[in-house]
């Protein structure tokens, strides 16, 4: 992946995971499904993360899950 991004000329991923901290690289995945008729957004420069609550897709997750996740998965290493 990052060697692709070097050929595209961009940097290479960096680390994150400062939740609460502005995702400065914007992305746009131009992604779709026809099965599901749906669309993903982009996300622009300096987006921050944020709760998630859809019951429509069963779909419901905090920006402190992602922290307790995180902090876990490095207590175990």
């Amino acid at each position: 992946y990052n060697v692709e991004r070097m050929c595209n000329g961009l940097e290479r991923v960096r680390r994150y995971n400062k939740f609460r901290e502005p995702i400065a690289e914007g992305y746009f995945p131009k992604l779709d499904s026809q099965v599901a008729s749906r669309a993903w957004p982009p996300r622009f420069a300096n987006t921050t993360i944020r709760d998630i609550d859809r019951p429509v897709d069963q779909i419901k997750t905090d920006v402190s899950e992602l922290e307790t996740w995180r902090d876990r998965f490095m207590a175990a290493i």
